[in-house]
């Protein structure tokens, strides 16, 4: 049995930011109350001129990330799509 490496990328980013709607707003403050929840791991949320860390590197999960949000659609997709609709607003730019 051969043991593989797997790339994650620590950075992700995407699109560029007009006007958050109603739902998308609605949207973020529900993401980041589901965020808040992390306890293993650190995501660092970097949203126009803020930024917002979540968890923390643990010896369960050393992993760590950074997420750049360009388009407020990112917290709709991910929000209601769950990891495929942050897939899909990552594949979207």
């Amino acid at each position: 049995m051969t043991s593989k490496s797997l790339s994650i990328p620590s950075t992700i980013s995407a699109g560029t930011t007009p006007k958050p709607r109603f739902l998308e707003t609605f949207a973020r403050r529900a993401l980041l109350s589901r965020l808040s929840r992390i306890t293993n791991g650190e995501i660092t949320l970097h949203d126009g001129d803020t930024q917002q860390r979540f968890g923390r590197v643990t010896a369960q999960c050393p992993l760590r990330v950074t997420v750049t949000v360009t388009n407020p659609r990112f917290y709709t997709d991910t929000a209601f799509g769950g990891s495929i609709g942050a897939g899909e607003a990552f594949m979207a730019g």
